[in-house]
């Protein structure tokens, strides 16, 4: 009995979630035993079916809206694999800003991004004060005493040797003098925001996006009480760029 496309088909895209899955099995093992998030450095995740690339943003609702993107994977992935609640970043195409100017030039490209006082706040609250990773150990910002300690530490770095939780947003979306972004959201207008964006992907792929959740929020401890005039300057200039860029300011 000749088989039928149609099985032959299904039968691929079953084969396919299977090497997803222990795939993604795979990189959460080697997470549990290193103890760090692999492909830290690739930090944006393309559909290339689709034609789509996310330019994701620590600290900037980037793990709400990969998770509301899971629908371009489509279906029969396993999200409830051990260790790590949310599994979904290891089944998508991660890639670099370089991969992003050359590879996927031609892609729908859009980002989410944030004050930088804001979020530089959020980062200390998220990385120091709660889940610090390997990067904030090894420089030791994970011990900073306080607020004011992580910023002036914070300004010493720069954003060549920064981590992707406080590098500049501005340098992380520029590749070679390229900013790479078709379309820039804003965090503070995330739900209107994403509300437009999952219209305009619906309208491309036919695929309606998740509703959002809010995924890693930080707790609502006043920003303003951490700052002081000085390290609202410094902040300032140490992120520029941002500011120049996407008009940001002070938000107190």
């Amino acid at each position: 009995m000749p088989i039928n496309e149609g099985d032959k088909q299904s039968g691929v895209d079953v084969l396919l979630q299977q090497v997803n899955n222990l795939r993604s099995l795979t990189l959460q093992t080697l997470d549990y035993v290193t103890g760090y998030r692999l492909r830290l450095y690739a930090p944006f995740v393309a559909f290339p079916r689709y034609g789509i690339v996310f330019l994701a943003v620590p600290r900037s609702g980037s793990t709400s809206m990969e998770y509301a993107l899971t629908p371009l994977l489509g279906t029969g992935l396993d999200f409830s694999l051990p260790r790590y609640q949310h599994t979904f970043r290891h089944y998508m195409r991660s890639c670099t800003p370089r991969e992003v100017a050359t590879r996927f030039d031609r892609f729908f490209k859009f980002t989410f991004v944030r004050n930088p006082w804001t979020r530089l706040y959020s980062c200390y609250l998220t990385r120091v004060r709660r889940r610090p990773n390997r990067y904030f150990r090894y420089h030791g910002l994970d011990r900073c005493g306080s607020f004011e300690d992580f910023v002036l530490r914070i300004c010493d770095i720069p954003d060549p040797q920064a981590d992707s939780h406080f590098i500049s947003q501005a340098y992380l979306l520029t590749h070679d003098d390229r900013f790479l972004p078709d379309k820039v959201c804003r965090f503070e207008t995330y739900r209107e925001d994403c509300r437009r964006i999952s219209n305009m992907i619906e309208q491309r792929t036919g695929i309606r996006l998740l509703e959002l959740p809010h995924y890693y929020k930080t707790a609502s401890e006043d920003y303003r009480k951490a700052y002081s005039s000085k390290l609202v300057d410094l902040v300032g200039n140490r992120y520029r760029g941002d500011c120049e860029r996407f008009g940001y300011a002070y938000p107190g």
